[in-house]
This record gives C-alpha cells, structure tokens and sequence, in this order.
C-alpha cells in the first residue's frame, strides 16, 4: 500500500515515487542581483524562487528571525551574503539545527554566497 505526500504542486503522487522534496529557494534582499544573475543555475534545483522584497509574505525589512520561520513553515532553503543570518533562526525553538555552506562567489558584488538549509 502505498503512502502519499501532498506536494506544494497541489497533487498527490505516491511517496515512493518522491526522490526528493521539492524546496523553495529564498533569497536574501542584499543579494537580490546574485539571484537574478544564477536564476538558472538555482531553478535547476529548486521548485520556485522567492525574494525578499519582491513577495509579498517576505517583506524588504523582514529579520533574519522572520526569515528563518518562513523557511522552517514553508520548506525553503536561504541564500545570503550575511555569514551570520542563520544565528536568529534559532529564536524559533523549533529550529534546533541547521547547516551553512559556501554556495557560490558573487563576482559583481565581491562577496561569498551562503546557503542555509534548515536540518531540524
């Protein structure tokens, strides 16, 4: 018997027949310019994309705080240029571990880009 998984695609599809979960990639508005210039290289894997500023349940002054449930309600991955922007998402205590890494070099505004994906 299989189980099923309701996805964000609004259809059911049996659970094993999902290889993986399909993420939404949230974008930090101090990097706004990084995101438009790779929008292909994160779609190849990421569901959708939304960016802080341009939606409208992420607003521009949103807290890193903020972000971090968004992303925990919503199964989203982050991308930052801020090496510390994961530390508020703890403030949500159902947030107990997340994992950090280098995901790309941003050449126009010379700085690292940092992928955050909530864990537990």
């Amino acid at each position: 018997m299989a189980k099923w998984v309701f996805l964000e695609l609004k259809r059911f599809i049996p659970k094993s027949t999902v290889n993986v979960i399909l993420v939404i990639a949230v974008i930090d508005h101090d990097i706004l310019g990084w995101g438009n210039e790779n929008i292909q290289k994160i779609l190849e894997s990421y569901e959708s994309i939304k960016k802080v500023s341009e939606d409208e349940d992420l607003p521009r002054r949103s807290s890193d705080a903020r972000l971090g449930i968004y992303c925990k309600d919503h199964t989203c991955d982050f991308f930052t240029a801020d090496a510390r922007a994961y530390t508020y998402f703890f403030e949500d205590k159902r947030i107990h571990n997340v994992q950090i890494s280098k995901f790309d070099w941003w050449k126009t505004g010379d700085r690292p880009i940092y992928l955050v994906k909530i864990l537990s």
